[in-house]
């Protein structure tokens, strides 16, 4: 058995079980926590180093614990209880379970009967750490969150898609430039529409469809083009190609005014 699996008796019967030495390997192998729990008792008989990592304690006081100790919901009692008359046999769902100093950790938890080569009956449960997961999603979300406010802070307005074509982000300048209207530009969802918007928008469609389509057919292509607009704005677009890990995975227009649109110029010298 590998050393990074703890057992109470490695090589000897625990409770009259001999535990497989093949279980060690496997277990060493699992990225997630793993319990092993002896179908005769419902006591933990092995684990793996992540679940020790989880439980934040040692293995002499993980191993021979009942698993309703370390899982108090009621969902596992009943699980437990039925799997005890041999009704139940696996469980999949969100949880939390118990660690050495009392505190309970939020994971997502199966479980699943098998049994040895002697005929003896064991449950393995698979425990992944869902507060990692949260922690990880939150950061993201504050990611997220800052490059939108980063974007949102830019004189140009930015268009992001991905090597589909696929909407991905704009920012409010975008937004204005382009006068969206205000379902689209707070929705930011409708991919047809707001390149339908930006379609209709350009005196000259066609022209302006095939250089797009051009762009987008050249994934490495970086371009620079005027577009004119029926509002009277003239946009200057930049179009360069966005790469994760050395493959480009999409690509980022940016779009400069280079004049106003003409009912503004003529307000200004309009006579007072």
């Amino acid at each position: 058995m590998s050393a990074a699996v703890h057992s109470s008796t490695p090589r000897s019967p625990v409770r009259g079980t001999p535990r497989p030495p093949s279980w060690g390997r496997l277990l060493d192998a699992m990225l997630h926590a793993v319990w092993v729990v002896d179908g005769a008792d419902f006591t933990i008989a092995m684990a793996n180093e992540a679940a020790l990592h989880l439980w934040g304690g040692e293995s002499a006081d993980l191993v021979g614990r009942s698993v309703l100790d370390m899982a108090p919901t009621p969902e596992d009692e009943a699980f437990w209880r039925e799997a005890g008359t041999g009704l139940a046999a696996t469980i999949e769902s969100q949880a939390l379970v118990r660690r050495a100093d009392g505190s309970s950790v939020p994971v997502m938890r199966r479980v699943t009967r098998t049994a040895a080569d002697d005929g003896a009956t064991f449950f393995i449960v698979a425990l992944e750490d869902r507060a990692s997961m949260e922690r990880r999603e939150r950061a993201l979300e504050l990611r997220a969150a800052e490059l939108e406010a980063t974007l949102d802070s830019l004189a140009d307005g930015v268009l992001v898609v991905d090597l589909r074509g696929t909407l991905r982000h704009f920012n409010r300048r975008f937004a204005d430039l382009w006068e969206l209207p205000d379902e689209l530009a707070l929705r930011r969802a409708d991919d047809d529409a707001v390149f339908d918007r930006m379609r209709t928008s350009v005196v000259d469609a066609a022209g302006y469809m095939r250089r797009l389509a051009a762009i987008e057919d050249a994934p490495l292509m970086r371009a620079r083009d005027l577009v004119r607009l029926h509002s009277g704005r003239v946009l200057e677009r930049t179009a360069v190609p966005q790469f994760s890990r050395g493959r480009p995975v999409g690509r980022m227009y940016t779009f400069r005014e280079i004049e106003p649109p003409m009912r503004a110029v003529h307000a200004r010298h309009a006579p007072r």
